[in-house]
């Protein structure tokens, strides 16, 4: 339902608005929207301050994430640990701060190589139609029919568990959802008097899809990313948990996670501090995507 709706109103308000315009609107339904929702205030402050955390995560984290001091394992927050340490004595504040890092790349990563493969073979699918059509829609459909956590399995399998391999992995089970959305957009505005006139103009379809077809699709490819980006950073954690992403002793949530679980009972705090990192991060994501569903589908201006 998402994507039909904003493939079908998200080309028709840009092109009345503009360009400039269009960003101007959205600046200002944004303020609009955090004025009036707590919760969205919550969330972007979150964001912010997980950016920060990225930038500057060697001048924020305490201690080295990878140092040992065996005479302190698994102790409960305190002044000289405000998280706590894990099993080997390692700083969980420190390792969550420069986890970060590698667990926002993970899902980084995971959108540009489905974003990358995706929306181009969308778009030439759902404006060439035809043989074209059928055969790219095919093979997405297939990478569909595979129970997600299941494809992406058999990949690190086959790629080796790794975080690297694990970006491209889940990247490659987004990659349908960009090609379906991108194609879905192509259909619709392929239909647009302004493109029958490049047609008349003699452009070719090259350059129709990459300067008219390409430029309207880019807002619901927008709202889709951030939706999809916490999906990709629960799916990196998820694999870290089971030992297909990173791998110790590297700093990765999910990795953290599953070295938490040996100590719930004991030390429950080395579980509690990355999860709950994880459920912030993954919800702030998921708000600010519905947020910018919102602002961008007029259909739901209109009821405000």
């Amino acid at each position: 339902m998402l994507t039909c709706s904003l493939t079908l109103f998200i080309p028709t308000l840009t092109l009345e608005l503009g360009t400039n315009s269009m960003f101007k609107f959205i600046t200002q339904a944004i303020k609009r929207s955090l004025r009036r929702s707590k919760i969205a205030r919550f969330s972007t402050g979150y964001l912010i301050l997980l950016l920060v955390i990225i930038i500057f995560a060697p001048y924020l984290a305490p201690s080295d994430p990878l140092a040992l001091d065996l005479e302190h394992t698994v102790q409960p927050p305190s002044m000289e640990y405000p998280f706590g340490t894990d099993g080997m004595g390692r700083c969980i504040l420190s390792r969550i701060i420069y986890g970060a890092r590698l667990t926002s790349l993970a899902g980084f990563v995971a959108i540009l190589v489905g974003m990358t493969v995706g929306i181009p073979l969308g778009l030439i699918a759902g404006y060439c139609r035809g043989k074209i059509d059928t055969v790219i829609m095919m093979g997405m459909e297939t990478l569909m029919g595979f129970p997600y956590l299941l494809l992406v399995i058999v990949l690190i399998t086959m790629l080796g568990p790794s975080l690297p391999n694990a970006m491209v992995a889940i990247g490659i089970w987004i990659m349908p959802y960009y090609t379906r959305l991108a194609r879905a957009s192509a259909l619709s505005i392929k239909e647009q008097e302004f493109i029958e006139a490049a047609r008349m103009s003699g452009e070719s379809n090259f350059s129709i899809i990459l300067r008219y077809i390409f430029p309207n699709s880019i807002s619901p490819i927008i709202v889709w990313s951030t939706i999809y980006y916490a999906r990709a950073i629960l799916m990196a954690a998820g694999l870290g948990f089971l030992g297909l992403g990173a791998q110790p002793p590297t700093p990765e949530w999910g990795a953290m996670t599953a070295i938490g679980r040996e100590y719930i009972f004991v030390a429950p705090h080395v579980l509690f501090f990355p999860s709950i990192i994880i459920l912030l991060t993954a919800l702030s994501f998921n708000i600010w995507g519905d947020l910018l569903r919102d602002i961008l589908d007029p259909r739901l201006r209109g009821m405000e």
